[in-house]
């Protein structure tokens, strides 16, 4: 093996420093709350609104609240799938497959 030789002045020593460069504004985090809120939406009113809109049904026997229940579920739902198929559309998987059979289906969420 051979050893590295050269000037020691080409060597960066200390790389916490920017030189010749300038920062335009100031660093920000990205935040995908879409993603948060589609996951939110969908489980939230399968695993709670729609027992709920059941239970109030069967246990209070009062139909207006139950479908009222089942219909603000049911429109949620509906938000949610539009807020997952907007983000299947952010990633490169749906567009890498060039048939329409597999885009299909990763919007659906089968894949």
């Amino acid at each position: 093996m051979v050893s590295a030789t050269g000037d020691p002045v080409d060597f960066p020593g200390d790389t916490s420093q920017m030189r010749n460069a300038t920062e335009i504004g100031s660093p920000k985090k990205d935040h995908d709350f879409a993603a948060a809120l589609h996951a939110l939406a969908m489980c939230g009113t399968f695993v709670i609104l729609f027992p709920l809109g059941a239970a109030i049904l069967r246990i209070f026997e009062n139909v207006r609240f139950h479908w009222i229940t089942q219909a603000l579920g049911v429109l949620i739902v509906i938000v949610g799938a539009g807020i997952g198929v907007n983000l299947s559309g952010s990633y490169n998987r749906v567009r890498t497959r060039t048939t329409d059979a597999w885009n299909s289906q990763c919007l659906l969420g089968l894949n």
